[in-house]
């Protein structure tokens, strides 16, 4: 690609959202941790897959082709949600998923979606998560 001759305008986007067309037969619940899957439709997140945010709100696509109904997601940001055995010694540790709604700091069979930004009990986290 060659340099710019003249003006370019380009489309941005503001903020941490995206949205992705979400798979055929899925219901994504609101706050579910979200992935995609090999055809890049979005579904609940399972262990071992990528993370690609969190559901804004709910998207019910349960009677639907694939990419009828879209999910707004949020991509980066800070999170309250429960992690397993965590304590306050646990900040900057990495924080897991294994399914949509179980965080945990072991990694296995699970995908990294952030840190532990502050623990606010023994099961409340603050987490700092970034899908990309």
């Amino acid at each position: 690609m060659t340099a710019l001759q003249h003006d370019t305008p380009r489309d941005y986007e503001i903020g941490d959202l995206n949205q992705l067309p979400v798979a055929a037969n899925v219901l994504i619940y609101e706050g579910a941790a979200v992935s995609v899957d090999n055809l890049g439709y979005a579904k609940p997140l399972s262990g071992g897959e990528k993370f690609v945010g969190f559901a804004k709100q709910q998207a019910n696509n349960q009677h639907g082709l694939a990419g009828e109904v879209m999910v707004t997601l949020e991509t980066k940001g800070k999170i309250k949600i429960e992690v397993e055995n965590s304590m306050p010694a646990d900040i900057g540790k990495t924080v897991f998923a294994n399914a949509d709604n179980k965080f945990s700091l072991n990694s296995d069979n699970s995908s990294p979606i952030g840190i532990v930004y502050r623990v606010e009990s023994p099961l409340s986290c603050m987490v700092a998560f970034s899908a990309y």
